[in-house]
């Protein structure tokens, strides 16, 4: 898969403890949002993290699993139920 550097770097930085977290967070977050690949939705889902200080932040990821969501609703539902609870 293309995006599996992107999907690790948020998997890795999802706590965003530090401003470079941060930043690769959000590079990667841009990287995902600029594609229409909806299968990568659940792996999305398990990087959503509780524990961060940068809801903002947090929300992009949210709202970038809604974008790729309207490119195949059927398939996110699916990668919604499929998704592991933290």
């Amino acid at each position: 898969m293309k995006l599996d550097y992107q999907i690790n770097t948020l998997k890795l930085n999802r706590f965003m403890k530090t401003e470079n977290e941060i930043l690769l967070f959000e590079e990667a977050l841009e990287v995902i949002g600029k594609t229409s690949d909806y299968h990568i939705i659940e792996k999305l889902i398990d990087i959503l993290e509780d524990d961060t200080e940068h809801e903002e932040i947090k929300w992009g990821l949210v709202h970038t699993i809604e974008y790729l969501s309207e490119f195949s609703p059927k398939e996110a539902l699916k990668s919604l139920i499929n998704a592991k609870s933290g």
